[in-house]
This record gives structure tokens, sequence and C-alpha cells, in this order.
């Protein structure tokens, strides 16, 4: 079996704080109900490790770490239950031809007895003594394929119950899930984008009750943070299927308010071709009932069909390659640098160091690893365990009223100034880092914190005490920030243009992130002065002048004062719009820009024609033509581009 299809997923469950994903969770792996459970931090991951027939108890069963049967020996596991079951038809086949002829007995197949022999010698294997003598193993050719696993490594290895459970299965190509539970809180909806993928399948989960007799702003809320989660699964995964789960339907007296609630989620999610409807109820949502799991085997079949379906779990992948994953996954650390990925490579005969960037670009897509090559620091670094990654940032992002730290220790380290710095203005510092991520890997988690805009460099003497330390600023928390009046002069609003998103939507996280550049950009000029900051409105020193950003839900706006930056502004801006764009948002935002007059807004084209002062007269593709440029540019040549 040279290429075996891959028959593993993400399945990601999404939507609003407090909704129940968790207990959906729980459910489905048929773990009982917890009235008390913690809002999740961050991601919380639930690995599967395999879904069984339909008829089972359970379609999920999970396993931790100790207990995962890895990808080479389920792979070998899945062919030997084939070769026998094969093997066992055969024999039935010819022991009902042999009876028709009336001959003396059935003859045994060839295929039964060698699969019988190789079982049972892996059996025997398997309960040898660890500590009997190994013999030297013969000389292998020069020309002869490094084996990717010994005898010894199978029995190891090899679980007697997977073996059988393939073989009674009628499908032994069943499909393995990692479950990623996201966290509803609005501060991490920017660090989600860093983990909505487009390989998966999206359960989309919501509280029914909120649909049902309740106020109309708790309704209008509801119906935002669903379009805000389609909307950002688009996004990020066009084609992936989202399946919509409504919760607490106990609290739901019969089915007539089962419809009221589909009448609702109908006008919700029109346009989305992506939602997989409860055809068996004649419903677009699955509902659950989380206190006993009514709804669950509902929902997990649903989850496997639809998975099935599609492309990239039937995609064929180099056993050798497999091989090496599994090798990665039993290292102890929960990420390894790219010279030891190289080397454990090398072992199963992978040699190319273009093989090894294809092999671990690959395992990123398929959310078997993280590995992105961007700039030097990330590029050493493979992380094979995705929640230690998902832990280390959300120890910076976080609510901090809901999420508190132990402030014991923070004390004893002398960082209760820096924990109040952080939650009061978004400000980190780097003492602060290091401990919150024990000084392990702090220049590859810096990297990547910048590389996908969650936080920017801070300038010295802004930070609040004293400038002496280095610090950042991570925007995602400004919704926890007051809006410092009193320091700088109101702006008149003379000049203003607008990108406005009104023909799709804004997506959280994007207005962050623009912050996230244009204070990067701030701090690298001289002299720096330190900007005013809000969840929604912000004053930045731009080199020059002031310069006042606005988000509402349409778009985001920008007014100055002095005509003598407006072009450079627009296009720098418009150039952070495009890196975001390429960067974080999949290449799928749409935004036109908007430029005010006496008489109202025109377009940037309308502007252009009119030669409108004084946007222009100007380089007329400033804006479009670094586009492609801006692609292919690393952050800090991008920032480097405006000096």
């Amino acid at each position: 079996v040279k290429k075996p299809p891959w028959m593993r997923s993400k399945l990601m469950v999404i939507g609003q704080g407090r909704s129940g994903k968790t207990a959906t969770v729980r459910s489905l792996v048929s773990e009982p109900f917890k009235p008390d459970l913690e809002s999740t931090i961050g991601v919380e991951l639930t690995r599967t490790q395999i879904v069984s027939s339909a008829s089972s108890s359970s379609l999920f069963e999970k396993v931790d770490d100790a207990g995962a049967t890895d990808f080479t020996t389920t792979v070998v596991t899945k062919e030997m239950a084939k070769r026998l079951s094969r093997a066992r038809k055969k024999e039935q086949e010819e022991s009902r031809y042999a009876l028709r002829r009336q001959g003396s007995g059935s003859k045994t197949s060839k295929i039964l007895r060698e699969s019988r022999k190789k079982l049972s010698r892996k059996l025997s294997l398997s309960r040898r003594s660890q500590n009997s003598a190994s013999e030297e193993p013969p000389m292998r050719k020069s020309n002869e394929p490094l084996p990717l696993m010994t005898e010894e490594d199978v029995a190891s290895k090899f679980d007697v119950g997977f073996f059988t459970k393939a073989l009674a299965s009628e499908n032994s190509d069943s499909v393995s899930f990692t479950i990623w539970d996201y966290g509803g809180q609005h501060v991490f909806y920017t660090l989600h984008h860093l983990f909505l993928t487009k390989y998966g399948t999206y359960l989309l989960v919501f509280d029914m009750r909120q649909f049902l007799g309740h106020t109309e702003s708790a309704m209008n809320e509801s119906i935002y943070n669903l379009k805000f989660w389609l909307n950002s699964v688009r996004i990020h995964a066009p084609k992936a299927p989202i399946i919509l789960v409504g919760t607490f339907s106990d609290a739901v007296s019969d089915f007539s308010a089962l419809r009221e609630v589909n009448s609702v989620v109908e006008r919700i999610v029109r346009g989305y071709e992506q939602v997989v409807p409860n055809e068996h109820e004649s419903l677009l949502f699955f509902p659950i009932d989380n206190t006993c799991g009514e709804g669950k085997h509902d929902i997990a079949e649903a989850i496997e069909l639809v998975t099935r379906e599609q492309r990239f779990i039937h995609r064929k992948i180099s056993l050798k390659w497999l091989r090496c994953l599994d090798l990665i996954n039993e290292e102890s650390k929960p990420w390894l640098s790219l010279d030891v990925v190289k080397s454990l490579a090398r072992s199963v005969d992978i040699t190319s160091q273009s093989e090894v960037a294809e092999m671990l670009g690959l395992f990123n897509e398929l959310g078997a690893v993280v590995y992105i090559p961007a700039t030097g620091a990330l590029r050493k670094i493979v992380t094979k365990d995705p929640q230690w990654l998902i832990d280390c940032l959300s120890k910076v992002i976080r609510d901090g009223k809901l999420h508190q730290f132990d402030m014991l220790e923070i004390e004893k380290a002398g960082l209760r100034a820096d924990v109040d710095n952080l939650f009061e203005r978004a400000v980190v510092s780097l003492d602060l880092l290091h401990f919150l991520w024990e000084k392990e890997e702090v220049d590859y988690l810096l990297d990547l914190m910048k590389r996908t805009l969650l936080l920017s460099d801070w300038s010295s003497g802004s930070s609040g005490n004293g400038g002496a330390e280095k610090s950042f600023l991570v925007p995602s928390l400004l919704s926890n920030v007051k809006f410092e009046s009193g320091k700088i002069s109101p702006m008149s609003g003379k000049y203003m243009f607008v990108f406005d998103f009104a023909s799709q939507w804004l997506p959280i996280g994007v207005f962050e992130r623009l912050i996230c550049l244009a204070v990067a950009h701030s701090s690298n000029t001289s002299p720096s002065r330190a900007p005013v900051l809000s969840n929604n409105v912000c004053t930045i020193w731009f080199g020059q002048e002031w310069i006042e950003l606005t988000r509402d839900e349409e778009g985001i706006s920008c007014v100055l004062d002095k005509p003598d930056i407006a072009a450079t502004t627009l296009s720098m801006l418009n150039s952070m719009l495009t890196k975001i764009h390429h960067d974080v948002m999949n290449g799928r935002l749409a935004w036109e820009v908007k430029i005010k007059t006496s008489k109202g807004f025109i377009s940037w084209d309308e502007a252009k024609k009119r030669v409108l002062r004084p946007w222009f007269p100007v380089e007329s593709t400033i804006i479009r033509s670094k586009e492609g440029e801006i692609r292919s540019l690393n952050l800090d040549s991008f920032l480097g581009s405006f000096r």
C-alpha cells in the first residue's frame, strides 16, 4: 500500500459563547452532561480515533495521545482486515462451489492461509518479552528502500481490538476526526481566523431559546452571531459543509416551536449553499438535547456522510509521508525544529528538501501540523501539537474578567502592573510574554503573532511603565479599553474616505489588524507619538499628521485635517488592507474605496476621473499597482516600503 487515502478530518465546532458547543461535543463522544461547564479558552481539541458503524452506540470514540493508533499502523491494520475479509469471502465461495460439485472438501484459500500466518506471526511478536536480546538486522542492499516499520514496530503497535473492529465493519475505510471546539467569546474571534481551514466539516451551534419569546435585541444579537459565523466559514472554507445544531431542545415545547425556529433560520441562511439540511425532520438544523444526548446520532450520521463526500478525505498520501508524520508525533515535545524533522524524514527515505517542504505544506493544509515558513524564525519550527500553540496564544488573547490568571503567581513574579496594562491598555510587555510562555520559543511565538497581525511593536515610552522595556500592542483586546479623551484635539474631519464593505461584510478581526499595521508603521516613524485607541475609534500618528480610523458595520472610515498627506494615507491604508486580504482572509475580502465630497461620497474611479484634489493628481495606479508585490512581501519588508 504505497498511497492510502487520508480518511481524517477536522470537525470545527463554532458558535456564540454559552450556546452549548462544549456540551454538544461531550454528547457526540458519549460523555455525561455537565451543567456547570466553564467557557472554552481559545480552542480545545478532542481526538477521536475512529467513526464506527451506524449501528454502534457511539459514533465518536474519544482517545488520548497514549491510546491513539498511529497513521501507518492504522493503514496496515485496515489493509490486513480487508485482505482477510476478502479471503474469507473467497473461501466461502469455494466452499459453496465444492459442495455443489460434491467434492471431498473445500479448498483453503492461499490468501487466507498467508493472511493468517502473517497475523499469527505479528501477534506472536507482540507477546515477546521487551527485554529479549535483539538480533543484528540483515544488511540492506544499496538500491533497496529503507523499511518504514520493522516487524517488531508493527507488533508493538498492533491493536487486536482495532483489528477486530475493522474486520467486523462493513466499511473498513472509516473516518477519524479531530474535534476543534472554538471559544465563542468576542475576544477570540481575531484568533480564530488562523485555525478556520478550508479542509474540514463545520458544526455551527446556536441556542434555540434565543429565537423563542426573547426580546428583539436578544434575537437580533443571535441572528448577527449566526451570520457572523456563516460569513467567516464562507471566507476561509467556501466549499466546506456547515451543519447547524440547535441546542436546548428540552426547552422547546413541541414541533411547532421547532418550525418557528426553522422559519427564523431559513431567513438567515438564505444564499448559504454550504448549509446541510436535516432532511429527516424537514428542518435546516439538527436539534439536540445535551442533557440526555437525544439527537446526537442524527448529527453524527450527518457529519460522517457529508465528510465522506469531501475530496480531501480520499486524497492519496504517500505511506512514507504518513510514517514520517507518525515519527513526528512520537516525539515528546509539542514542536520540533526543522532539522529534527528532516532527520526523521531521512530515516524513511525522504531525502529531498523540496519533498520535505511539500510534505509539511500538505500536512499544514490538512491540519495535522502547523508549519508557516513565512519568516526565518517560523521556518525553523514545526508544531506537531496545535493545542500547545493555541494555549500559548490564548494566554495573551483572552477575556481578562472571564478567564483570569493565577494572580498569586503573577504577584510573585512582580508582573501585576504588566497584567493590568495588558487588559486596561491592550499592551503586553516582553517580560510578561516570557512568563506566560515559560520562556519557551518566545521568538517563534512572537514572530507568529506578528506575521498573523495579532500584535505589533509598541513604540518606546508609550507603554505606561516608563518605556524601559519592549512592549507590544494586542489590538483584539481593545474591546476592553476605554477611549482616553483629552490628549488630542478633536479632528475636523475635513478630508475623509471610506473602505466600504457593504457589498459583502466587514469581518471581525480586519479592523484590529489594520490598527496593528498602522501602529507598527507609526512606531517606525521618527519621532513617534503614542496613539489613542479604543475598539471602534483610533487616532494614530501617521508620520506627519494624525489620522482617525473608525469602524461601523459596513466599513472603515478615515478622517484627516491636512491635505498634504491625503493621497499617501489612502494609498498606504489600502495597501495594508490588501495585505490583510491576502495573508489572513484567504483572498476573499471585498471593499470599495469611496471619497467624501461636499455633495456626498463618490467612487475612487470617479474621483480619479475628476482629478479630485487633494487625492489627485497622483500616480493613477498607486493603489492597484502594488497588489501583486504586496502578497509576496514579508511583513518587515512590507512596512519598510512605507519609509
